[in-house]
């Protein structure tokens, strides 16, 4: 069994040797347990009818796809939880999930699921990792996607997904395209009330988008004498987004509302995104490992004209406000981790990040009244902000015995932010970020982690300049003098199997959050405006967990389950009214159930997902929000494989055309003084229907 690990993954030798001798050998293709990897052979998946990785990874139990974090800037802080042979994907964006779903199922050899660290594997951050062992072909193949959407209003869009890998030697080359399309429609209706539940105003509106992309991939991955290994990866992706705002405005007249005014809204936007990777593996010495990667990252945006025109029944039009919104950011970073095997039971991993970002921002707006076209005076809707970050980190994993482990690490940032434009400053951050994690694994079956960590959220540069959105009505200032959130983390883990097909796992947690977001006053000239900022301290308290279990105990053969949760309670007080109160836009309910079951006999599957999210709240200076989704979000599909790597699948996304609603509370001067108006907002989209047809060759 390991010599075909050894051989599909040839750059990671050392460290799947190390791994592998803390492994139970499997038996019979199922699921082996053992105290820090629980491995997966084929003949686990066979009877799920899986035809790609993805589907693979979304039935281990006991694991969580997670994304990462793609929008953060530098490298260690935005990845997932999934690496591919070793390896996690450079790319920023791609998906995980769409790396997945191009490697076909009969292309895994096996998944490994990490409990804890080990020599082998950089967790960054995630208390588990998923490694799907690919077979190494000696010819090319490649896979094709075409599917078509039929969104409300009866639009139908075409989608196409196209891969192909083609091994030379010892050189791979992996190229993807991607077209899509989207044309969703959302109805809303907007209803103002005064105080006494007097109705004012309603807006009818009907908003028709669409969205064109093309997206180029490729990946080239050399290797090397000696378990050295260089890949070098590239994205691109251009793009163009329009959208049409209808409006009717209806006013009471008695017992009616009566037709007195409508408004129309164009959007039209493009923009191109690029990103180039390149990453050298190298084992230096038997025992000690060097990753050096470079990562550069650029997107670009153009915004507009967008006309937001109002017109009256009895006169015509009223006036114009038109914004124009031009965006650049671009992402150098450059990351050297090397990986030391101290002894069979330490593994030391130190290193290096350095990155460099630039995003500007340029916001336009203007009145037009009548033919006379006048500017719009906004604080910071010009701003150029460029950071300069470097960060060291050193981290120890030590497997004490048998049933312990213990890791822990320091990292050091410090980084210069200049700003210039609206505000012309500059500040220098420092931050320390200790971690500590200790794991007692009581049985094969059971599992307690206690981690206590401080972490930082990056500062978020769009938080510096000037937002606008006319047909909401709302705006957002830029702030320059905004501090990243920092929080202190203390959380219980405890991970319970019953055996290889079922499992269960319970966290607690509580957070000490330092620099609050929120939204904090902001003065210009006269008058005051929202921005993003700090609005003090607070804390976060949570349990989350997951049972992930085969459904053949209660007679449903071939059937998978799962079911997750997430409570959490956080509070902070009111800079404002002086109360506690929940943080700005945090859920605290939200919950997530999904089932799939293979028909072996007819080469069929079928599965559906059930989501549900509570409300979510956002307090500024004159207004209270509450947002939340109305009934549940509830997808499913059905597919049917064919002979030859065909596959047809059918599925529906929002079958029950949940809808989401929106109550905006307004106040005199800041919300200490008397309710003036409500606006009570429904938007729906409706059910999507789609159809895709896969080809594996």
């Amino acid at each position: 069994m390991y010599d075909i690990a050894i051989e599909v993954v040839g750059s990671q030798r050392a460290l799947i040797e190390a791994v592998s001798s803390n492994t139970l050998t499997p038996q019979g293709g199922e699921g082996s347990v053992s105290a820090e990897v629980i491995l997966f052979e084929i003949g686990y998946f066979e009877e799920l009818a899986a035809t790609t990785a993805y589907d693979i990874v979304t039935q281990i139990p006991g694991f969580s796809l997670s994304e990462g974090d793609p929008a953060r800037r530098g490298i260690a802080d935005s990845a997932g939880n999934v690496l591919i042979n070793g390896d996690r994907p450079s790319s920023k964006m791609l998906t995980l999930q769409s790396i997945l779903e191009r490697i076909a199922a009969a292309d895994v050899v096996r998944v490994e699921l990490i409990t804890q660290p080990l020599p082998a594997y950089e967790m960054r951050g995630h208390s588990r990792l998923l490694n799907v062992i690919t077979r190494t072909n000696r010819v090319g193949s490649g896979v094709i996607d075409a599917s078509v959407r039929r969104y409300a209003a009866d639009r139908v869009m075409p989608n196409a997904t196209f891969s192909y890998t083609m091994p030379m030697r010892a050189l791979t080359f992996i190229f993807g395209l991607e077209l899509a399309t989207e044309a969703p429609r959302f109805l809303r209706s907007r209803q103002y009330f005064a105080p006494d539940s007097m109705p004012l105003l309603a807006h009818d509106e009907a908003d028709q988008r669409s969205l064109r992309s093309i997206s180029p991939s490729w990946s080239i991955t050399q290797e090397f004498n000696e378990g050295a290994s260089l890949r070098f990866d590239g994205e691109l992706s251009t793009w163009v987004f329009n959208s049409l705002q209808f409006t009717d405005v209806r006013e009471p007249a008695g017992a009616i509302q009566s037709l007195t005014g409508y408004e129309q809204a164009t959007t039209e936007n493009h923009g191109d995104d690029a990103s180039l990777s390149l990453s050298l593996n190298q084992q230096w010495r038997p025992t000690i490992r060097n990753e050096l990667t470079f990562l550069w990252r650029q997107n670009r945006a153009e915004d507009g004209p967008e006309p937001f025109q109002v017109f009256s029944v009895d006169s015509g039009f009223q006036s114009a406000t038109i914004v124009s919104l031009d965006y650049y950011a671009r992402e150098e970073v450059l990351r050297d981790s090397v990986t030391w095997n101290v002894s069979p039971s330490i593994v030391a991993r130190f290193g290096a990040e350095w990155a460099r970002n630039l995003t500007k921002t340029n916001l336009q707006v203007s009145l037009d009244q009548a033919g006379q076209l006048s500017s719009i005076v906004i604080p910071n809707a010009f701003t150029i902000v460029s950071e300069e970050r470097g960060e060291v980190f050193a981290t120890l994993a030590w497997d004490v015995g048998d049933r312990w482990s213990v890791s822990g690490g320091l990292r050091a940032e410090a980084s210069t932010i200049s700003q210039s434009g609206g505000t012309n400053q500059m500040r220098r951050l420092e931050y320390l970020k200790p971690s500590v994690s200790l794991v007692w694994t009581r049985s094969q079956n059971d599992q307690l982690r206690v981690t206590v960590l401080r972490d930082v959220d990056q500062l978020d540069f769009s938080q510096f300049s000037t937002s606008v959105n006319v047909t909401d009505g709302s705006s957002s200032i830029g702030n320059p003098n905004y501090e990243p959130q920092q929080i202190w983390r203390a959380e219980g883990e405890w991970t319970h199997r019953w055996n290889d097909r079922a499992s269960m796992r319970l966290l607690f947690g509580h957070d000490i959050v330092e620099d609050v977001d929120g939204w904090v006053p902001f003065s210009s000239g006269d008058r005051l405006f929202d921005a993003p900022g700090n609005i003090g301290s607070g804390d976060i308290s949570r349990v989350n967990g997951d049972l992930s279990t085969s459904m053949t105990l209660f007679g449903l053969e071939h059937m998978t389950f799962d079911f997750e949760f997430d409570i959490q309670r956080a509070r902070v007080r009111d800079p404002v009214t002086g109360e506690m109160r929940r943080f700005d836009q945090v859920p605290e309910y939200s919950l997530r159930a999904q089932f799939r079951q293979a028909l072996p006999a007819l080469n069929m599957a079928w599965g559906a997902t059930y989501a549900w999210e509570s409300s979510t709240y956002e307090y500024r200076l004159q207004e209270t929000r509450r947002q939340g989704y109305y009934g549940p979000d509830l997808s499913a599909f059905v597919e049917r494989s064919f002979s030859g790597g065909l596959r047809l699948q059918f599925g529906v996304e929002d079958l029950l055309g949940s809808h989401d609603k929106r109550v905006r509370q307004f106040y005199a001067t800041t919300r200490n003084d008397s309710l003036t108006s409500t606006e009570v907002q429904h938007r729906e989209r409706g059910a999507t229907w789609y159809a895709s047809l896969r080809q594996e060759f």
